[in-house]
């Protein structure tokens, strides 16, 4: 479950993309795919019962406020880094090569890893715990 998203531009100012309080779930399988979405905590609802038919502010804020991706991982125990490579996103300019990703922290409940350069030149730190059972 997403924790916190912050990022860092090159004059080190931080935000959060998200907002505080993000919510998300990444879910990887044993046989090495992957799952993201992550979005701010609330998102509006659309005036219209039809996803198709959002105004041009209703569709920027959900560009805006949400990404969801899937594709491939593998783990670099040695360098300590996650490779993912994209097989769709919401996002279209995330997919091609492999991405590398610098696990800063894991544990058993617990994964936080730095993205060191997303398009937009910013550095992202974002911070999963393991979701509970129901």
């Amino acid at each position: 479950m997403l924790v916190s998203v912050v990022s860092q531009a090159d004059d080190g100012t931080r935000g959060e993309p998200f907002g505080p309080g993000p919510k998300g779930v990444m879910i990887f399988t044993r046989d090495g795919h992957f799952s993201l979405f992550q979005s701010r905590a609330e998102l509006p609802r659309l005036a219209a019962s039809d996803r198709a038919r959002a105004t041009p502010e209703e569709a920027m804020t959900v560009v805006r406020d949400s990404i969801a991706y899937y594709g491939t991982y593998a783990v670099d125990e040695t360098n300590r880094s996650l490779s993912i490579t994209l097989e769709g996103s919401t996002y279209a300019n995330l997919l091609g090569p492999s991405q590398r990703r610098i696990i800063t922290s894991l544990t058993v409940n617990e994964l936080q890893f730095s993205n060191p350069r997303t398009p937009s030149g910013m550095t992202l730190q974002t911070s999963w715990r393991r979701a509970t059972p129901r």
